[in-house]
């Protein structure tokens, strides 16, 4: 009991699984949409996404932007709603010093990383945000980790890993984001519903 109550004061313990599994589904769209755009991969770029053999003048870079934002603002809604509805069940608090203090943790590393990616847009160094993207989602998630239930730290390595593999292989950014953002997501997400949630049993 008195465990119980350290870990509800310690620890952001509404996370939920449904989240992971909806936030890996939003991402796999938003790729999906993107690969669309371009014709399915029929069309060619150079070092600045400008189209190099296709006639209509699409600007390739400011759709991307577009669409990562959106489903930015689409996982975000998607994990405020689902630990919301978690927190109701739990009926404990969704905000309180436990959920600020995991915020700070993960939107530290978060906001150097997109700070990092404007500038390396700038810098007409395109095929490295989505790594970056990656590695430094993972090393918010792990810095985040010991303000929540401790497996998603888990997540974090895997989003690292991917992260680097996808700085060596660039030229397959596109589908370590999908793996990143999208697979690990679900089976993540999957994971702690049916091991967890369904059973209610506390993770942390």
């Amino acid at each position: 009991m008195i465990r119980e109550l350290m870990d509800k004061s310690s620890r952001f313990l509404s996370l939920s699984g449904l989240s992971g599994i909806f936030v890996g589904i939003i991402a796999l769209l938003g790729a999906f949409v993107a690969w669309w755009y371009t014709g399915f991969g029929q069309i060619y770029y150079d070092e600045f996404y400008s189209p190099v053999n296709y006639a209509s003048g699409k600007n390739l870079l400011l759709f991307y932007v577009i669409d990562a934002i959106i489903v930015l603002i689409l996982a975000l809604f998607t994990g405020w709603y689902f630990s919301r509805k978690k927190a109701r069940k739990m009926n404990i608090p969704l905000w309180n010093s436990a959920s600020r203090r995991l915020l700070v943790n993960l939107f530290i590393p978060l906001l150097t990383g997109g700070i990092l990616c404007i500038l390396l847009i700038f810098k007409h160094h395109i095929n490295l945000v989505a790594p970056f993207t990656l590695i430094f989602y993972g090393l918010a998630l792990v810095n985040a980790g010991k303000y929540t239930i401790y497996n998603i730290n888990f997540l974090g390595l895997a989003e690292i890993v991917t992260g680097i593999l996808a700085v060596w292989f660039n030229q397959y950014g596109y589908f370590f984001w999908i793996l990143g953002f999208g697979i690990w997501h679900i089976l993540y997400g999957g994971y702690m519903y049916f091991r967890y949630e369904r059973t209610q049993i506390n993770p942390a």
